[in-house]
C-alpha cells in the first residue's frame, strides 16, 4: 500500500480521489469569483499607480498586502522575486508603455526560495530562481535567513537600477523611483530597504 492510502483503496480509487479534489478546488474558485464579479468593475484600460516585483508566496499578495483596489498595481511575481529576462520584459512594459512612476521590489519572511538557496540546493529545474539568489547571498554571506532575504532584494534592485533597458534608464534618470521593502508573513510589518549606494 503506497503512504496515504485508505485500506482497501487501488491505485484507480486513489486517481479518483485525486481527480475529484482538483475538480472541487477549481468549482470553490468558479464560485467564489461568480460571487465577487460586481467587485471587478469593467476597466477597458489599466493605468497602474505602480508596479511589484513580488515573490509568489500565495501568503504575501501585493494587492491585498498594499489594500489596492484591482487595476491599481501591475504585479510581476516569481518565486524568491528574483531577476530574469521575462521580469525584465515585464516591467520594461510597465515602465514604457504604461509610465509606471514607482517599482517596489518587495520580498517576504520565511521565503522558501531564499532558504533552497542558503542550504545549497542545486536542482537543476530551479536554477532560474536560485542561481541569482546564490550569487547575491555569497557576496554578503549572511548568518540568518531574515538577513539572506533582504540581501536578496538589494540585489534585485541593484539588478533593476542597471539594467539596459526603459526600465533601468528610468530608473537612473529618476523618473521612476525604485523601492525595496520585506514584509513579515506573520505580522505583516512591512519593512523598508535602502536603495544600495554602491554601483551596479
Amino acid at each position: 500500500m503506497s503512504p496515504g492510502a485508505l485500506p482497501g483503496s487501488t491505485p484507480g480509487d486513489q486517481g479518483s480521489d485525486v481527480a475529484g479534489s482538483q475538480e472541487r478546488i477549481w468549482g470553490e474558485l468558479e464560485i467564489a469569483h461568480s460571487a465577487r464579479r460586481w467587485a471587478f468593475p469593467p476597466q477597458p484600460e489599466q493605468k497602474p499607480r505602480a508596479a511589484v516585483l513580488g515573490c509568489a508566496d500565495a501568503r504575501v499578495p501585493p494587492t491585498a498586502l498594499f489594500a489596492q483596489a484591482p487595476g491599481s498595481l501591475f504585479t510581476v511575481r516569481v518565486a524568491g522575486n528574483t531577476i530574469g529576462p521575462m521580469v525584465l520584459a515585464s516591467l520594461d512594459f510597465a515602465t514604457s508603455e504604461l509610465a509606471v512612476p514607482l517599482i517596489v521590489v518587495l520580498g517576504h519572511s520565511d521565503c522558501g526560495a531564499v532558504k533552497a538557496a542558503l542550504a545549497g540546493n542545486r536542482d537543476r529545474a530551479l536554477a532560474p530562481v536560485l542561481v541569482p539568489i546564490s550569487r547575491a547571498l555569497a557576496d554578503g554571506r549572511p548568518a540568518y535567513l531574515d538577513e539572506a532575504v533582504r540581501l536578496n532584494v538589494m540585489a534585485s534592485m541593484r539588478a533593476l537600477r542597471s539594467h539596459r533597458g526603459p526600465t533601468g534608464s528610468a530608473i537612473r534618470s529618476g523618473r521612476v523611483l525604485l523601492k525595496g521593502a520585506v514584509v513579515d508573513v506573520v505580522s505583516a510589518r512591512l519593512t523598508e530597504v535602502p536603495l544600495p549606494t554602491d554601483q551596479p
